[in-house]
């Protein structure tokens, strides 16, 4: 059976941090997009989540986003379509179950679940119901990596995506409804690719559905290390903040870092030896004003060293975010 004679839609997005490439595949119903650079599912639609890890960095807010208490490190709002869809936790702790499964059958190492992750796949699901689309640019135009960096307050490392779109399955089991949708995924070369990739270490899945279409999205994620804290997303012009870090994939601390402007390939930042500043836990923001992007340089075995991203930060007048 052809792609086109299949009844679901899908899309592939795959991204490495450090390198700056972009390709899009458009084929009938089914679009992959694959584009370099480079959460325990939040089933309630009114839940958030500002860490990596364990279900402890998720909590609950009260009614709609205009009524949420937002704190400094939470960038705006992008639960802005929280009514509109049914985040599908019975269905998203078998997704993450299946693909789990599926790696597995081949050799490849499982993933874990990241919290942070999995909000940022519902919110996507929930902004491509709201606009009828699929696809990776959202209705702000922002790219995955564009989200994760704003989304994902702690994570360092890489990021890849998968979409996928159908009419809405109620009916089914929940199991059922996971093994569709992966069983989709695999069908098609590129999304395979991106599920099968052996270096991801974690997972965000999310099914959302409302009354007539669902959309299922997986955020994977190499985490060379997470933040002990959330960065804050607004800070003052040449505010400093005092950071630790939890290694992951890395086997060694940062030795470097830098903010710098919004998509600059991180091979660009530390070309010198002397570029950025030393990482000695504390992180100082510019003392411009405008938006930033963490990057941080971290020792290889080879003796040399790679870069990678971290959260976004945006530098105001007053430390204060413009909502």
């Amino acid at each position: 059976m052809t792609l086109l004679q299949t009844r679901y839609q899908s899309l592939s997005y795959l991204s490495a941090m450090s390198l700056s490439c972009f390709q899009r595949i458009l084929i009938g119903f089914c679009t992959a997009c694959l584009v370099t650079w480079g959460l325990t599912a939040c089933g309630n639609l009114n839940m958030r989540c500002d860490g990596g890890g364990k279900g402890g960095s998720c909590y609950m807010v009260d009614g709609p986003p205009d009524r949420h208490t937002r704190t400094a490190y939470q960038p705006p709002w992008s639960d802005e379509y929280h009514d509109l869809a049914d985040r599908r936790s019975d269905v998203n702790e078998h997704l993450l179950e299946v693909t789990n499964e599926t790696r597995q059958k081949e050799g490849i190492p499982v993933v874990k679940e990241d919290p942070t992750l999995a909000q940022n796949a519902c919110w996507h699901n929930q902004d491509m119901i709201a606009h009828n689309y699929l696809g990776h640019n959202d209705s702000d135009d922002r790219m995955p990596w564009d989200r994760v960096q704003r989304e994902h307050r702690r994570l360092i490392g890489e990021a890849s995506e998968n979409a996928h779109s159908r009419a809405a399955t109620s009916g089914r089991a929940p199991r059922d409804m996971a093994e569709m949708v992966v069983d989709s995924w695999m069908k098609s070369p590129g999304h395979r690719e991106t599920l099968m990739e052996a270096k991801w270490t974690h997972l965000g899945v999310c099914l959302s559905e409302s009354e007539h279409t669902s959309r299922a999205t997986q955020v994977f994620a190499r985490v060379q290390a997470y933040l002990a804290d959330p960065l804050p997303w607004a800070m003052a012009p040449g505010e400093s903040t005092t950071v630790r870090l939890s290694l992951v994939v890395a086997e060694r601390k940062p030795t470097r870092y830098a903010f710098v402007p919004v998509g600059q390939p991180t091979y660009k930042t530390f070309r010198r030896p002397s570029a950025g500043q030393p990482f000695d836990g504390t992180l100082t923001v510019p003392s411009t004003t405008g938006t930033y992007e963490l990057h941080v340089q971290i020792p290889d075995d080879d003796g040399g060293a790679e870069a990678f991203k971290g959260p976004r930060v945006e530098v105001t007048s007053d430390g204060e975010p413009t909502y």
